[in-house]
């Protein structure tokens, strides 16, 4: 196996352990704290006189329910349609959307609650029959259109516990990969000739991802899959084989001056693999 060889298959390797895709949760933070500020300022410069005076006080501190929302940067997640945006009424964290947020701050967790269990991706004009609704709107000065139209819709994204599986699948792949390199590497090298410490760093950094993986599923279990654990338990297992092996270790009459050491090696060539113990002197 060429040095070159062993460089690809490093490289693949630790592509393997940083292959999770981006993050693109800060953007769409931004895209609805701009859709609501958009929304808020519309709605504070419309035409309110045919209000009563009442409603334009409800309506005024509806508003600022809303900028108090939308400053706050916590919105629902939607785990439910991944390939298109829709309107989530309260996520599974206890999330309400902005028009769910604005009902809550009123009192209307009755009605909230109901829609949650009904039809929670449900749209605002869906909900226009349920008189509840239109007589909140009446009382806080909004329009059905207004409160559609402060209604955001949220892209998919994967739960954070399939996220984090996701991660650590592939930071498990990665580390595994190395250490399959490097024992590749060592049965595979030919006769023992010169002795090799580079290979060993590398197995004492596979040994660290092993172990650093391990003690992830000890206190995540719910994003560590078995599978990936027991590949985990086995490479730390050969990580630490390859660390004390020398890889093609030196010929008796190269050994240290003053000292005698034994290093066990492991060869398979074309007519038969074998093992042994080198003896240093």
């Amino acid at each position: 196996m060429t040095r070159s060889v062993i460089r690809a298959l490093l490289v693949v390797a630790m592509l393997g352990a940083y292959s999770q895709p981006p993050d693109e949760s800060a953007d769409e933070v931004i895209r609805i704290q701009r859709h609501l500020e958009g929304v808020a300022t519309a709605m504070k410069g419309a035409d309110v006189r045919h209000l009563s005076e009442e409603q334009r006080r409800a309506r005024a501190e509806t508003l600022e329910w809303l900028d108090e929302y939308r400053l706050r940067r916590v919105f629902p997640h939607n785990h439910v349609l991944l390939d298109e945006r829709t309107p989530v009424f309260v996520d599974p964290h206890g999330t309400p959307c902005a028009v769910g947020y604005l009902l809550l701050r009123s009192g209307e967790d009755e009605l909230v609650g109901d829609v949650v269990r009904a039809s929670n991706l449900a749209r605002v004009p869906e909900l226009a029959a349920d008189p509840r609704l239109v007589a909140w709107l009446d009382r806080r000065g909004l329009t059905l259109a207004e409160a559609a139209w402060i209604q955001p819709e949220y892209g998919g994204t994967q739960p954070e516990s399939e996220r984090s599986s996701t991660g650590y699948i592939a930071a498990t792949v990665g580390v595994t990969a190395l250490t399959a390199t490097l024992a590749t590497y060592g049965l595979s090298t030919g006769p023992p000739t010169e002795s090799l410490n580079w290979p060993r760093a590398l197995s004492a950094a596979a040994l660290l991802g092993h172990v650093g993986l391990i003690v992830v599923a000890f206190n995540e279990p719910s994003t560590s899959p078995g599978v990936a654990v027991t590949f985990n338990v086995l490479g730390a297992a050969v990580s630490a084989v390859l660390g004390t092996v020398r890889f093609n270790p030196g010929s008796a009459d190269e050994g240290d001056a003053g000292g005698v050491s034994f290093t066990p090696y492991a060869v398979l060539a074309p007519d038969g693999g074998r093992v042994g113990l080198s003896i240093r002197y």
